[in-house]
């Protein structure tokens, strides 16, 4: 059977190409001689061809050959043919019916005796090559062959009676002929020539049943045993039949199954006519049923089709239109698929059946994603079509069986869903969430003085659901604040879907900055004045500036080699933080030592005049003096130091003044500035 495969195609991927690849068997060389022939030739050739396409490989799926063509007996044969080029490769299967040649018959009556009255010996037999033409006929036993040799003419079939004359001995023979193609055939019995006596009774009558259901293709045919050539008798069959005669043959074709009488009346006014019934019988009806079995799930191949036969004749054979040749498919895709079931007399019969599948199962969902981070707000609504009826199942990875899902936190979930013939799909579905908000690059900056509002606080708020709003604990609704004090802010940012984070902050200050004098050396007759101070708060390095009287000026933390007279300390820290002004006084320094005053220690530290004695001071008066002598009002100040007096200056204008220490016994004096 010959097949086209059609391809379409782009030639270099640009230009539309189109090409057909065909495939098919020739037969090269029919089978000259049937199967019952004695000797000759009994194979026939196969070829297959195609066309379409170069670089072909052969695989003759009956015989397993591998060759183009193939020599084989009758029989049904199946080559796959594969085209290697141009690409793609493909492949197709087709089938050829290589058939015998039809076989010759044998049709031989005898007589001997008959009621003609010839007395003749004769024995006589019709050869019929239905094929080819004859080439010889005969007949033979173990010591005599007597033959003919038949011209060769006329289109097969062709039928030859040889008639035997008194020429042949009694005994056993077998008729045989040969055909153009020298194929020697022997008839399938052998008879016996005679000299026994026997009259006409026997008409030589063939019958050939029907050969399928409802056709008319009966044959009864009769050739009689005669003695006399060229004598034929007169037959009628019951109805209304014509009759076929030649070569002292009556042949009535056309017949249905049936039982028909025939009347034979011979020539000879000798013979009684006689009556025979003869039954032509023919086949059931051909049929094919089967069940079929629809593929379980979308794509897959496991359907199959059974089929039973009934019927016909004997040797039921199926062809499927796959090519496939077995009685029953399995694990087929969905399709229609067709049966044709042949008898050994050709007769055939065929079915089909669809093989159907399912629509694609799918699922179908609709996510509801978190609005905010870390939240478990989410949905999965799932929907699923397609499939083989009846109600789905459902499974998720985290072992849930409901269709939709709630509460989920953001995650991938993956869904599984059977219908009711456990055909399978699945799907993977993402439940999301905005980023975090968060302010992971924000900046700030501390107060840079104590007390000061130079500090501030820049956000960088990201993540989440944009717009944003800010409220501060001080109630700003700014993003940043700015010109801060030191202190704890919090700020709560809200973005688009209410999503809240808070973030805090915590701004210090420096402690305040301050210089302290730790000591203090005043001028006396072994040594100047130094000032050593402490210095507390602020941020390092600092910046020290002291001024003092005749132009001094200084740099340094401590100062030494001090004149009497007032310093001035301006401070300052890298940030340019001011601390207090201080000013410290360098006086005379003098010990008193007698009985009455012991070790006293008096110097002048910011506008004081600071005594100290380890003696008891209540019996010490104090006063001071301007250099006029006029005595100027004392303000003692209170000292949680034991021995220590202090006598606060505030109310004296800058100048020079003279102190006066006495007890009972003595006085003591010195100069100061202020």
């Amino acid at each position: 059977m010959k097949k086209t495969f059609i391809i379409t195609c782009l030639y270099l991927n640009i230009l539309p190409c189109f090409s057909q690849f065909t495939a098919d068997i020739i037969i090269t060389k029919n089978i000259p001689c049937h199967t019952s022939a004695i000797s000759g030739d009994k194979t026939g050739t196969l070829k297959a061809v195609a066309t379409g396409g170069t670089f072909y490989t052969y695989n003759w799926l009956t015989t397993g050959a591998t060759t183009q063509s193939i020599t084989v007996p009758a029989g049904t044969y199946a080559c796959k043919i594969t085209k290697l080029l141009p690409s793609p490769v493909q492949s197709l299967t087709v089938v050829i019916g290589l058939n015998d040649p039809a076989q010759p018959t044998f049709t031989n009556l005898l007589v001997k005796d008959a009621c003609f009255g010839s007395g003749a010996k004769r024995f006589e037999c019709t050869f019929t090559t239905p094929t080819n033409q004859l080439k010889e006929t005969g007949f033979e036993n173990a010591s005599i062959i007597k033959k003919i040799t038949v011209p060769i003419f006329g289109t097969p079939p062709v039928s030859r009676q040889a008639n035997f004359d008194n020429v042949v001995a009694d005994g056993t023979y077998f008729p045989y002929l040969v055909d153009a193609n020298d194929c020697r055939y022997h008839a399938d019995n052998s008879f016996d020539l005679t000299t026994t006596t026997k009259v006409f009774d026997d008409p030589g009558a063939v019958i050939t049943d029907v050969t399928c259901f409802n056709k008319k293709d009966g044959i009864i045919s009769f050739m009689p045993e005669q003695i006399t050539p060229g004598k034929t008798s007169t037959y009628q069959l019951s109805g209304s039949f014509s009759a076929t005669i030649g070569a002292g043959k009556t042949t009535f074709p056309g017949l249905s199954p049936n039982n028909y009488t025939v009347t034979i009346t011979p020539l000879s006014s000798k013979c009684q006519a006689i009556l025979r019934t003869y039954t032509v019988m023919g086949p059931t009806l051909l049929s094919i049923s089967g069940i079929a079995k629809d593929v379980t799930c979308f794509g897959f191949k496991d359907g199959s089709v059974s089929s039973n036969s009934t019927g016909g004749n004997s040797n039921h054979k199926y062809l499927w239109n796959t090519a496939n040749t077995n009685k029953d498919l399995t694990n087929i895709d969905k399709g229609m698929y067709t049966i044709t079931v042949t008898d050994s007399k050709n007769c055939t019969a065929s079915s089909s059946f669809n093989i159907k599948e399912p629509t694609r199962l799918d699922v179908t969902s609709v996510v509801t994603d978190n609005k905010c981070f870390g939240e478990a707000l989410g949905k999965i609504n799932i929907t699923a079509t397609g499939g083989n009826t009846g109600p789905y199942k459902y499974e998720w990875d985290d072992q849930n069986n409901q269709q939709n899902r709630t509460n989920l936190k953001a995650a991938t979930y993956m869904v599984s869903v059977t219908d009711s013939k456990n055909c399978l799909t699945s799907k993977t579905i993402k439940v999301i969430e905005p980023s975090r908000i968060n302010n992971n690059a924000y900046d700030f900056s501390e107060p840079s003085c104590f007390r000061s509002k130079d500090g501030f606080i820049v956000q960088q708020i990201k993540g989440g659901t944009p717009l944003y709003r800010y409220l501060w604990n001080d109630g700003s609704k700014n993003p940043d604040l700015m010109n801060i004090s030191s202190g704890k802010y919090s700020c709560e940012v809200k973005d688009l879907n209410n999503c809240i984070e808070i973030f805090k902050y915590d701004l210090f200050q420096p402690d305040s900055l301050r210089a302290e004098i730790n000591k203090v050396e005043h001028v006396n007759g072994i040594h100047k004045g130094s000032i050593d101070m402490n210095i507390f708060g602020g941020f390092k390095p600092y910046v020290f500036n002291w001024t003092g009287p005749n132009g001094f000026k200084a740099n340094t933390e401590d100062i030494t080699n001090l004149e009497t007279g007032a310093y001035k300390l301006e401070l300052t820290d890298i940030h340019k933080c001011i601390s207090q002004n201080l000013t410290v006084n360098i006086g005379l320094e003098n010990s008193v030592y007698n009985n009455f005053i012991h070790n006293v220690t008096i110097y002048i530290q910011q506008r004081q005049i600071v005594i100290k004695s380890d003696d008891n001071l209540q019996d010490i008066t104090f006063q001071i003096l301007n250099l006029h002598g006029q005595k100027m009002n004392i303000y003692p100040l209170f000292s949680s130091e034991i021995g220590t007096y202090k006598i606060n200056l505030d109310h004296l204008i800058s100048g020079l003044y003279i102190l006066q220490i006495q007890n009972k016994k003595e006085m003591w004096s010195m100069k100061f500035t202020i």
